[in-house]
């Protein structure tokens, strides 16, 4: 889901991880997009976080997780189809502008790229993968897809918001 925010790869900053629930806080139901980053106070990084996640058209909000990092949402209802796609495991059911942004964004990494095209479009790679799995193609076709559901405890955040201390001046 990461590449639909159309976050340039090799930016100054990368997510340590990304997840579409949070324990307690989001459900699969709410369709967001949780990127978790090391917080930088070097300007590289305020500069990527102003321009790339503060302003994003998608940005939903942000907490301060422990051990300085940071959890930005961001929300993805605008891919209500491709969300729920992603959760049933069903990536070749995708829409085409989907794909192309998934594919575009591993364009830098042919073999990478190749794998993420035989999840998107895995009518092209059945006989490959039948080789590869010593399986008949006939079977992987009645499957469908060549690429597994998420496991959905990986794809949820286990981590809770960073305390802030109030002092009381007088």
């Amino acid at each position: 889901m990461y590449p639909l925010l159309e976050i340039k790869r090799g930016s100054e900053a990368t997510p340590l991880e990304s997840y579409v629930s949070w324990d307690g806080k989001f459900g699969l139901q709410d369709q967001k997009l949780i990127c978790v980053y090391n917080l930088r106070e070097d300007e590289e990084f305020k500069r990527f976080e102003k321009t790339n996640l503060l302003s994003h058209m998608y940005f939903d909000s942000y907490y301060e997780l422990e051990n300085n990092k940071g959890a930005y949402i961001f929300n993805m209802k605008e891919y209500e189809h491709d969300f729920d796609c992603f959760l049933r495991g069903k990536y070749s059911e995708f829409i085409s502008t989907t794909k192309e942004k998934v594919i575009g964004f591993f364009k830098s990494k042919p073999a990478s790229k190749e794998i993420v095209m035989s999840y998107l479009y895995p009518e092209r790679f059945y006989d490959n993968y039948a080789n590869l799995l010593a399986v008949k193609a006939s079977v992987l076709k009645e499957v469908g897809q060549l690429c597994s559901k998420p496991d959905i405890d990986k794809e949820t955040l286990h981590a809770t918001v960073k305390e802030v201390e109030i002092f009381n001046f007088i």
